[in-house]
């Protein structure tokens, strides 16, 4: 499995190769500038000027001889990639996306992800690319508590002690007792094989305020309405002890 990591600002960069260094993955996953503004902005530009580095990697890996499909696992906002299907509408044919955002599937409403950049998931949900969905009312479920989170990172070295202390700021800023893992639910779609996880269901559009309008006649989308959510976090807290603790 090959990785990429988009960033926004320089202060998230550099966040981010600081974790990368710790987990051993900085020469070997690229780190690529996402999008700076959203696909309205974007789009707003000349045609040469709607490309970014994030959608531009992205067509060089789907453009290859690899047949294969590729799977654009997305724990953010969806710009990149619409930007990329924009520029090549055939990526349909050999790609798939994988992505935990929108809330709740019957009505809808906020969602972090989702509200970064909405237009982009409607260029996505009306086109020909197969979509997998993590809506918040699935992947709120990939939750722990802060003890827990301590008791489980204090066996992965250096790198729980980098994750620790940015948990510790998150807990004292935001005042809550628990975290949620939303980016794990889209790891968990790759390896959950079983069926009954999810529904097709016709896309719906979705409006400014992040409510869904339905009978658009969009192509369905696989929406996920359960994860095996212990195999899925244990599997995580394994690894991360395996690779960088004293297992």
């Amino acid at each position: 499995m090959e990785g990429v990591v988009t960033y926004g600002g320089d202060g998230e960069r550099e966040k981010i190769k600081a974790l990368m260094k710790l987990l051993r993955k900085w020469d070997i996953c690229p780190l690529i500038q996402g999008s700076p503004g959203s696909f309205e902005e974007r789009t707003e530009q000349s045609v040469s000027g709607r490309e970014t580095p994030g959608s531009a990697f992205l067509l060089e890996r789907i453009k290859t001889e690899d047949k294969r499909p590729l799977h654009i696992c997305v724990l953010g906002r969806l710009t990149d990639v619409a930007l990329a299907h924009l520029a090549y509408p055939g990526m349909s044919e050999n790609s798939v996306i994988v992505w935990s955002g929108s809330s709740g599937w019957s009505v809808g409403g906020f969602e972090e992800n989702l509200s970064r950049d909405i237009l982009a998931a409607n260029e996505l949900f009306r086109s020909q690319v197969p979509v997998w969905i993590l809506p918040a009312d699935t992947y709120g479920n990939l939750r722990i508590s802060r003890d827990e989170f301590a008791v489980k990172s204090s066996g992965w070295g250096e790198a729980g002690v980098f994750l620790r202390r940015e948990a510790g700021d998150y807990f004292g800023r935001t005042g809550v007792c628990s975290i949620v893992f939303p980016g794990e639910a889209v790891v968990g779609a790759m390896i959950n094989i079983f069926d009954h996880s999810y529904r097709y269901i016709p896309a719906p559009r979705i409006n400014r305020d992040m409510f869904f309008i339905h009978n658009e006649c969009n192509p369905p989308v696989r929406v996920y309405h359960f994860l095996d959510n212990r195999m899925i976090l244990e599997d995580l807290f394994c690894k991360l002890e395996l690779l960088y603790g004293n297992a």
